[in-house]
């Protein structure tokens, strides 16, 4: 017998800009307090807290316990309910975590599941161009550089006939 548990892994899951995010991070790291804020701003609720992930034609999906599916409990004010689905396809994780120098100019991370990667990102929620730096992240997914790409040009100059 399949426990319930088996799968699961303790983060967030949304779609936000059409894209599916997890979010994971320690416990009082902030993942349901960005969760709230992204719901704000017209993400949609996969799971809180706890997300079962499963590998489905090459893509790894987020699902949501049919039991909680829509509930977000918010610090100091308890369970509310916002929109949510019971599953997404995920693009990118974010691990939520203070900025040190080390992870300034990070190398590239990669989240390993049944044998698919997504890209993964160090994220502090707390700074206030929080929003701003995901919207980077969401709209540069697959043309971040890393260190080997900088020694080559970035754009190619058109010669001259």
């Amino acid at each position: 017998m399949k426990s319930k548990l088996e799968n699961c892994i303790h983060g967030n899951a949304l779609v936000y800009q059409g894209r599916g995010i997890l979010i994971l991070g320690s416990p009082r790291s902030g993942k349901s307090d960005l969760s709230l804020r992204l719901i704000e701003r017209g993400a949609i609720l996969i799971a809180d807290d706890l997300v079962r992930i499963e590998q489905e034609n090459g893509s790894l999906v987020a699902y949501a316990d049919p039991e909680f599916q829509g509930l977000l409990e918010v610090s100091g004010v308890g369970f509310i309910r916002v929109q949510g689905h019971s599953k997404a396809i995920l693009n990118l994780v974010l691990e939520l975590g203070q900025e040190t120098e080390d992870n300034r100019l990070p190398r590239p991370q990669k989240f390993m599941r049944y044998g698919v990667e997504l890209p993964q990102f160090n994220f502090n929620p707390w700074i206030p161009s929080w929003h701003a730096r995901l919207g980077v992240i969401l709209g540069n997914i697959g043309l971040i550089v890393n260190d080997e790409d900088l020694s080559q040009p970035l754009l190619k100059m058109k010669s001259s006939q």
